[in-house]
């Protein structure tokens, strides 16, 4: 029942369709919450099952009984591996979907980017990292290495493109409007400012300060973001293999935070 709903939804992400509502946007949250909450349990499910049968192999080797042994390998997981298929296939439907929620709410942030007062950024470095540490979270409840390190690779490089991208262009709004005008530059509006005092300058959304405070703010986020999971890391996996991998994941935050140091 749950795989036909995350199928249903899933069709959101196809090419050609109009944007989600935000009613749609709110049910997809919510799968994605009842998906990570499952996986979580059905990891301790496998693990509990893992090590009772391990035991029970174990026992038996050492009472001499390798055909007990070789049919608890062989058959006790059964039912785990079609259990495990399933799962398999949810975490899936969970990585992509969560990519697309990710990339919209992120493009909603940008959209509705605006300046605060009495505040050295706009709302998009606070809005963006929101969504992208709580996305990141969700992730990591699933108890999934796969899902976890899929999700963070979608973060890193939604930061490293569109985000820093959005920012990059912005701040090249105030040349790209001088030239319209035919200013030549900011170095031509005082002389054309003199020549006509009268005439009207457009003023950006956003002032240039605050892009480049958003852009130096938005990498000081990349490496607190960074940070933050490899604590969780140590909270979620008992694994040291699957934090070995979950930290080499996030090890490209650090060159993606370089990023902004670069503009």
């Amino acid at each position: 029942r749950l795989l036909v709903k995350v199928k249903e939804c899933s069709v959101m992400r196809s090419p050609g369709l109009q944007e989600p509502t935000d009613p749609e946007m709110k049910e997809l949250d919510v799968l994605l919450d009842e998906i990570a909450l499952l996986s979580s349990r059905y990891e301790v499910y496998d693990a509990f099952l893992r090590e009772r049968v391990s035991e029970a192999i174990a026992r038996a080797r050492a009472e001499q009984k390798e055909r007990v042994a070789t049919y608890l390998f062989k058959e006790s997981f059964v039912h785990d591996t079609r259990l495990n298929e399933r799962m398999q296939e949810l975490i899936a439907y969970f990585a992509g979907m969560e990519e697309f929620f990710l990339v919209q709410n992120v493009q909603k942030a940008i959209r509705l980017d605006e300046s605060v007062e009495d505040s050295l950024t706009s709302t998009i470095v606070d809005d963006v990292f929101y969504v992208l540490q709580k996305c990141a979270r969700r992730a990591l409840s699933t108890a999934n290495v796969q899902a976890a390190g899929a999700v963070c690779n979608h973060i890193n490089n939604i930061l490293g493109r569109e985000y820093l991208e959005v920012l990059q262009k912005r701040l090249r709004e105030p040349e790209d409007l001088a030239s319209k005008m035919g200013l030549g530059g900011s170095g031509a509006f005082p002389s054309i400012m003199a020549s006509n005092p009268t005439r009207s300058i457009p003023k950006p959304k956003v002032a240039l300060t605050t892009i480049l405070n958003n852009i130096e703010v938005s990498g000081e986020y990349v490496v607190k973001l960074r940070n933050e999971l490899e604590v969780d890391f140590e909270e979620t996996f008992s694994s040291a293999d699957d934090r070995g991998k979950m930290k080499a994941t996030v090890a490209f935050f650090v060159e993606t935070a370089n990023l902004f140091k670069e503009v």
